[in-house]
């Protein structure tokens, strides 16, 4: 999958520049063109990235809470 979208963009916009958003799956196929083409990339947003599925596998820095909002969710 990641090669047909290489070479999508390579017939689509050669050589341009442009910014990702990536959702899910697409966010892991976003890391992979980032890999790929780094030179014409200027920006990537991703949303709820595809990670690994079990929990022990994942390398996921610890949880940290920056500000608590109590009243957030009551």
């Amino acid at each position: 999958m990641l090669q047909v979208i290489l070479q999508f963009i390579d017939h689509v916009i050669p050589n341009q520049s442009f910014t990702l958003v990536g959702h899910s799956y697409a966010g892991y196929l976003a890391r992979g063109l980032v890999y790929h083409r780094p030179q014409v990339i200027e920006g990537l947003c991703l949303l709820v990235p595809w990670i690994k599925y079990a929990h022990q596998d994942r390398l996921t820095p610890e949880k940290i809470t920056l500000r608590a909002d109590p009243t957030l969710l009551s």
